[in-house]
């Protein structure tokens, strides 16, 4: 997965999971990001001033994207190759 700087600015962030380029909303990699450090997803919710259903919603919507079916595979692989 690599992300351009400055990509967050946009409402889209082209990303590559498992070789495959994936379109994430500025939202899905948001809470991707807040969860990959370690956040719970209440402390996510809160910061982003949205609520914890939402925030499983996006993951969700992450989920089907990428074709990782566990939350926590996703934000492992989201973690491992945020800077690369």
């Amino acid at each position: 997965m690599s992300v351009r700087r400055g990509a967050i600015k946009t409402n889209k962030i082209r990303m590559n999971f498992k070789s495959k380029e994936v379109i994430l909303t500025k939202r899905e990699y948001e809470c991707l990001l807040h969860l990959s450090r370690g956040k719970t997803m209440k402390e996510t919710a809160q910061k982003l001033q949205i609520s914890s259903r939402t925030i499983e919603s996006y993951l969700a919507s992450a989920r089907k994207k990428t074709g990782f079916i566990p939350r926590s595979k996703l934000i492992d692989t989201f973690l491992e190759n945020l800077f690369f």
